[in-house]
């Protein structure tokens, strides 16, 4: 499929096409621009410069936008081309007289029938009216409506791929072009319709006169048709074909007719949309017609066989040919849209039709129903003619230029010139093949191009793409599946540990490495080789600990975290990763870092401890330090740099009731909001039991009252949502008496949401103060939009809801607090016992705030009553 040693034999063909395709773009320019823009211009208008103009602008456009997929058919999709596998040569010659004709005789039709189509509507709602220019004005914003919608339908669906429109969905397209109409319709009807209606009522007098005169010829067509149709009705003599040519005559529109002067001068403002419409259809149809050969030469030729894979050819402007006819702006507007509708469809489909011929078509359908007379069928003729004829020439000049190299083998694949067989591409040489994924050997020629992160002469972009190509090779080794990718990774990387010592260079980038290594040494756990490298990293660290460089400071400090959390425990076990004394060395480092003047040193060595914190540290051990790792994430609470806290904040796990009060201090007043937030969500993540009633109210109400958004959605979400979450977590276990049925276990209600929310709005109920009682209501309202969205209640269900408030007049008998027992003990589960306790908290709160006093309290509780039951049946259920 392929051919490479007789290149230059067929130059001349590859010369010869582009100045035919060349010659034959000029020649469709001159021929063709009156398809779009020649009825406008013979209406008067538009200018011959103006159509020229706007013919370049929207060509070019239809031919960028919606041209490509004919332009691919004409390339590849009309030629079967894996028939000139075994001579390609042939295709390349016969691209040279192909000119792109397919479908030349359906679209005429199909183009005539639109056109009919549209102009039977413009005829019925507009013409035939007594008043067609009052109609007029109301159909023209429907009409640019349908313009615009179309013509961007076209475009965004399944549209350029060079403009990435191949990736919108139908459904993007049609809100696309659907709001584009809109907005285009609106335009019109706003902007452009009355500045149409100031220019056209300031016209001559005998433009009116016209008007009034073609009004009476219009409704006298329409009486009698209507006059004729009644007496056919009552006379039972006539057949079914007088009846059907009554229709017919009432339907076509009437040939004696004079067009309303006004009415034209309307549509002569959207045959100008239209014109540019056809210009787009036109740019992106016919661009096949001399840019498609000329594609498939300089692929073919490119690349050296019949496949034609690269995108050659996208951008084409062409035109057809002028009919000389005299249409009135109302048909010229049918005819455009109808001739660029067939010819964008057909650019959709890839079909490369000719706008010509859509033109033709529609200029004549639409003629013939307007008046036979008018066509001048000799032209015609001739233009069918025409189209025959180019057929059979094209097939004889490709004939005629295929003679000369008909029988010409063509030669062998030249090894000299870089070319093989398309067969020789698929057999892969084994030296070359890809590696087995349980094939370690492949990690030795990535770590080899490493020796940028050992020695200092390589610039520092050697070094980032080293270390790209060791994260690479790390994520193989740490998940294939044998253990051998991962000893071959570190024993290369091993080999090379000395030389991190000889040079200070780059050293940020080589404990990366280390970090990554330790990560590999301690999952595959040779314990051979374990005591040796953890002794050089510990030495490593203590070296580099005191480094003049800042990254370098930090990535020793980052080291080590990853050994703590390594290590289970800060106990004497052999078994553990590393032994107690490297872990107290590397501990004194960390504690030597703590006060580093560098904020990214002081955060790292607090994100280090985080693993270690809550170990129980032996005795011995605690006496070689001063300051226990809980002790350096507290320091770091309030640590002047808020990276630091922000780092404390996160790492801290709490135990005592004096760690709390730091962090709900942080979380209350600190003036960074990302720390404020992390110390909300460690809050949130804490047991209620740690909290008191205070700490929880003032806690709240700082954060849902706070002037920041983000605090209060902070607060909403992170905590408060977090603490009934957790006591609303009930555990899931399966059934003794069957392994497939679940069922909740019913906690202990002084850990279920009921008892929370009782505890909660207790304290809250009887609170004195006006602050307490404004932290209350904003608590309670956040709390009961949590619990709302949880049970999926609806706002129509909050609307009932309220409604029942305030309208609910039956007096029902108060609930007694036994009978209030009775709704909480039945037979149901933690969850809907804590939402009917929270409903009656909130109806109570509500009743004391609203109640001026104890009788209107009573009044309100006896409504609400009903109300909570009807509440609790909408849960129950």
């Amino acid at each position: 499929m392929s051919f490479t040693a007789d290149i230059s034999t067929v130059l001349w063909a590859l010369i010869i096409g582009i100045i035919l395709a060349l010659f034959l773009g000029a020649g469709m320019g001159a021929n063709d621009v009156s398809n779009a823009f020649g009825t406008s211009v013979g209406s008067g208008v538009l200018s011959i410069v103006q159509a020229y103009i706007l013919a370049s602008i929207f060509e070019t456009l239809g031919s960028v936008l919606v041209g490509w997929s004919v332009t691919d058919t004409m390339r590849k999709g009309v030629i079967d081309t894996s028939q000139y596998t075994s001579n390609p040569k042939e295709l390349l010659l016969g691209q040279v007289a192909i000119l792109g004709v397919l479908s030349w005789f359906l679209s005429p039709a199909l183009s005539g029938c639109i056109s009919i189509i549209l102009y039977m509507i413009v005829d019925i709602t507009v013409l035939r009216q007594q008043k067609p220019f009052e109609c007029g004005l109301k159909a023209l914003p429907i009409f640019y409506f349908f313009c615009i919608a179309f013509n961007i339908l076209m475009v965004t669906w399944d549209g350029s791929k060079l403009l990435q429109f191949n990736n919108i969905p139908i459904w993007g397209a049609l809100l696309i072009s659907t709001g584009s109409g809109l907005i285009a319709a609106l335009v019109v009807n706003f902007v452009l319709r009355p500045r149409i209606l100031r220019k056209i009522q300031a016209s001559p007098d005998d433009m009116k006169v016209q008007n009034y005169q073609s009004s009476i010829n219009s409704y006298s067509k329409t009486f009698s048709v209507e006059i004729n149709s009644g007496n056919s009705g009552d006379l039972e003599g006539k057949t079914n074909i007088t009846n059907f040519r009554l229709f017919l005559k009432w339907l076509l529109p009437d040939a004696t007719r004079k067009e309303d002067a006004m009415t034209t001068r309307l549509f002569s403002t959207i045959q100008i949309c239209t014109a540019c419409f056809a210009g787009f259809a036109h740019g992106a149809n016919d661009v096949s017609n001399a840019v498609a050969p000329l594609a498939a030469l300089v692929s073919i030729y490119k690349e050296k066989n019949a496949k034609q894979e690269s995108e050659v050819g996208k951008l084409s402007i062409s035109n057809t040919s002028l009919i000389n006819y005299f249409l009135f702006a109302c048909a010229g507007f049918t005819i455009e849209f109808g001739a660029a509708m067939t010819a964008l469809l057909a650019s959709k489909l890839g079909i490369p039709i000719s706008t010509t011929h859509c033109l033709v078509g529609s200029v004549v359908a639409v003629g013939s129903i307007k008046s036979t007379e008018g066509i001048k069928w000799s032209i015609f003729r001739n233009i069918i003619i025409s189209w025959v004829v180019t057929v059979p020439v094209a097939e004889i000049k490709k004939v005629e230029m295929e003679i000369p190299v008909m029988g010409e083998p063509l030669a062998s694949p030249s090894p000299e010139l870089g070319m093989e067989n398309i067969e020789d591409h698929s057999r892969i040489s084994p030296e070359h093949a890809p590696p087995k994924k349980e094939d370690a050997e492949y990690l030795l020629g990535v770590v080899e191009s490493l020796r940028g992160i050992y020695e200092s002469k390589h610039e520092e972009v050697d070094i980032v793409n080293s270390m790209k190509q060791l994260k690479i090779t790390f994520n193989r080794a740490i998940k294939a599946n044998s253990e051998r990718p991962k000893r071959v990774f570190f024993d290369e990387l091993g080999f090379r540990l000395d030389f991190m010592m000889e040079s200070t260079a780059y050293l940020d980038a080589r404990l990366r490495v280390l970090k990554m290594v330790s990560k590999l040494a301690i999952i595959i756990q040779r314990d051979a080789n374990n005591v040796e490298f953890i002794d050089f990293l510990v030495n490593y660290c203590e070296e580099l600990c005191f480094c003049d460089e800042a990254a370098v400071r930090q990535n020793v400090c980052s080291l080590i975290g990853f050994l703590f959390s390594a290590s289970s425990s800060f106990a004497k076990d052999t078994n553990h990763v590393m032994s107690f004394n490297y872990r107290k060395r590397l501990y004194v480092l960390i504690r030597k870092r703590q006060l580093d003047k560098i904020v990214n040193v002081r955060a790292e060595v607090i994100r280090a401890v985080l693993a270690i914190q809550d170990d129980e540290i032996a005795s011995d051990f605690k006496e070689a330090l001063e300051r226990s790792p809980k002790d350096i994430i507290l320091m770091g609470l309030r640590d002047i740099a808020f990276e630091c806290r922000l780092a404390a904040v996160q790492s801290l796990s709490v135990a005592v009731h004096a760690q709390l009060e730091g962090l709900i201090d942080l979380a209350m007043g600190d003036k960074y909001s990302r720390v404020r937030i992390g110390a909300i969500c460690r809050l949130g993540k804490l047991p209620l039991r740690l909290f008191t009633a205070e700490q929880k109210i003032n806690l709240l109400y700082a954060t849902l009252s706070d002037a920041d958004q983000t605090i209060r959605e902070a607060g909403h979400k992170l905590l408060l949502s977090e603490w009934l979450d957790s006591i609303l977590n009930l555990r899931m276990k399966k059934s003794k008496k069957s392994n497939t049925l679940e069922q909740y276990v019913k906690l202990d209600l002084d850990y279920g949401l009921g008892t929370a929310a009782q505890t909660l709005l207790g304290q809250l109920d009887f609170a004195e103060s006006y602050e307490t009682r404004k932290s209350a209501r904003i608590i309670l309202f956040a709390s009961f939009d949590i619990i709302r969205k949880r049970l999926s209640l609806e706002n129509e269900m909050l609307s009932d809801f309220v409604t029942a408030l305030v309208n609910d007049r039956t007096k029902p008998e108060i609930i007694s607090r036994s009978n209030y027992k009775i709704i909480l003990n039945r037979k149901l589960s933690t969850v809907n016992q804590a939402c009917y306790t929270f409903f009656w908290h909130s109806l109570v709160k509500y009743c004391s705030e609203k109640a001026k006093n104890e009788p209107d309290k009573l009044e309100c509780m006896h409504r609400l009553a009903v109300t909570l039951s009807a509440m609790c049946g909408v849960v129950k259920k």
